[in-house]
């Protein structure tokens, strides 16, 4: 892949979004969410620019898993220069109270398949932060507009959880992890690195924790995934209004 690295123009006082899902069907739950969208043909991959309500958003399909979330993320990174990077789909819970359809949000990101050896952390790379921290005027905004949100950790690698054993595994070292997902993690280390403030805005899609065919349970999920995917982008329209007002 070739990346162009032109910056997109930008007008004064413009506050920017960078909208990334891995999936394109979960990309196509998102074309509702711009007003007057366009194509920017300078990606490989699905991506459109338009605005929620008056921030200017770039939506792009990343791909599955850590390197193309990472290296798609960086791409729109260096183009479009976003002032946030919210990271939008689905995920599984990790917390038995958590069903199918339930939003959720990230206060911190992490890697359940990462391990440096003696010195470092689980889930920790070599010389980065142990846990990506999410920025806490973002988290106190999403409090007001959205008090019942539930908010938790991140937990993020290149597999679908296969089985209770590595479930297991993963909550004997993140106790309190909230959710699991393929990319979120790479996108927050790319955030950290760029020093933008970074969100996962997910769907809870399965329940590999409590459910003992969590693949069907996903499956399914997709049959009519439009309801939830209407009430993320309510919660993050709430949010934006909000927040481009601090």
């Amino acid at each position: 892949m070739t990346i162009n690295t032109t910056p997109l123009p930008t007008k004064k006082g413009e506050f920017r979004v960078l909208i990334l899902a891995a999936m394109p069907k979960e990309y196509s739950m998102l074309t509702s969410w711009l007003e007057d969208p366009h194509v920017l043909a300078s990606f490989d991959t699905q991506a459109h620019i338009g605005k929620i309500k008056k921030a200017e958003c770039l939506t792009v399909t990343t791909g599955i898993g850590k390197v193309n979330a990472a290296v798609r993320t960086y791409h729109a990174q260096l183009q479009f220069q976003p002032d946030l990077i919210v990271n939008v789909g689905v995920c599984g819970a990790l917390m038995a109270d958590l069903p199918v359809g339930t939003p959720v949000l990230s206060n911190a990101f992490t890697y359940h398949d990462v391990w440096c050896g003696e010195g470092n952390q689980f889930g920790q790379v070599q010389d980065c932060p142990a846990m990506y921290e999410v920025d806490q005027r973002v988290l106190k905004t999403f409090a007001e507009t959205a008090p019942d949100l539930r908010q938790g950790l991140f937990c993020c690698g290149d597999f679908f959880m296969p089985s209770h054993l590595h479930i297991a595994q993963l909550l004997k070292h993140f106790p309190n992890a909230m959710a699991v997902d393929m990319e979120s993690t790479a996108i927050a280390q790319v955030a950290y690195m760029t020093r933008t403030p970074c969100i996962a805005l997910r769907i809870i899609s399965d329940t590999p924790i409590t459910h003992f065919d969590h693949a069907k349970q996903y499956s399914e999920f997709w049959d009519t995934p439009e309801p939830a995917f209407e009430n993320l982008y309510r919660l993050l329209k709430e949010f934006l209004a909000l927040y481009m007002q601090h």
